[in-house]
């Protein structure tokens, strides 16, 4: 599989639950932190599970929107018109 396009979407602070129903879930570790990642329909949240402060996501709808602008710009050539 070859990496087409590199996509950039906004990493979000955030102090909250994950918004929306769960539909996925999956725990990882930074230099020996773990943390918590959930899928909803609006978003990937990241928390961490042992440690307090701010919670972080990324925003569904902004990663298709890129998505859909990299794929477009792939087999058009030219970028969609805002």
């Amino acid at each position: 599989m070859a990496i087409r396009a590199n996509l950039s979407v906004a990493l979000r602070e955030i102090d909250r639950d994950p918004r929306g129903q769960c539909l996925a879930t999956t725990e990882g570790n930074v230099n020996g932190l773990p943390f918590d990642v959930t899928v909803t329909e609006y978003e990937m949240h990241f928390a961490f599970a042992d440690r307090a402060g701010p919670s972080f996501s990324v925003s569904l709808n902004d990663l298709a929107r890129q998505a859909t602008t990299a794929i477009e710009l792939l087999i058009t050539g030219k970028r969609p018109m805002l």
